[in-house]
């Protein structure tokens, strides 16, 4: 019987233990040439931002997917310690930000962990998009887990 308690508890535990998932926050390049793309964050206060100077590009997938495999290597021109500035080529994603175990449905909602959205505008200046967190949500669709803005 204390066999069974033991296996039961370290079944329940394990299948506890992986019930995270993240959701990201993304721009996704699909207009056919590089495009210059720009974005600030402000202070998070006492919480933990989403959003970071600290993106990750990668190829898309077939569906404009993130493509975990292929990273691509991106640089920022902009040396403010808020702002990001880079030249996002085509077919490629940029990873500005990520949720952990919560899922997002807009801008102003209240997150768990005490996450703080902290994105303060996206300029693109292609599609003549000024994108401010009252508008982030016009512009930016969920799809599988990932939030993106697609620049076409």
């Amino acid at each position: 019987m204390k066999r069974f308690r033991i296996y039961a508890l370290l079944l329940l535990t394990s299948c506890l233990s992986s019930c995270s998932w993240q959701e990201y926050f993304a721009i996704v390049n699909t207009s056919g040439s590089s495009v210059s793309v720009a974005y600030t964050i402000g202070p998070s206060g006492d919480g933990f931002p989403i959003f970071s100077t600290d993106f990750r590009a990668y190829k898309t997938t077939a569906t404009n997917g993130i493509n975990w495999d292929l990273p691509v290597n991106l640089t920022d021109t902009d040396t403010s310690k808020n702002t990001v500035l880079v030249s996002l080529p085509d077919d490629v994603i940029l990873v500005i930000g990520e949720l952990s175990n919560d899922h997002y449905s807009h801008y102003d909602q209240q997150f768990i962990n005490d996450r703080v959205f902290n994105l303060q505008s996206v300029d693109v200046p292609i599609n003549a998009t000024g994108i401010i967190p009252k508008t982030f949500d016009r512009f930016f669709r969920k799809k599988s887990g990932i939030i993106t803005y697609e620049i076409k």
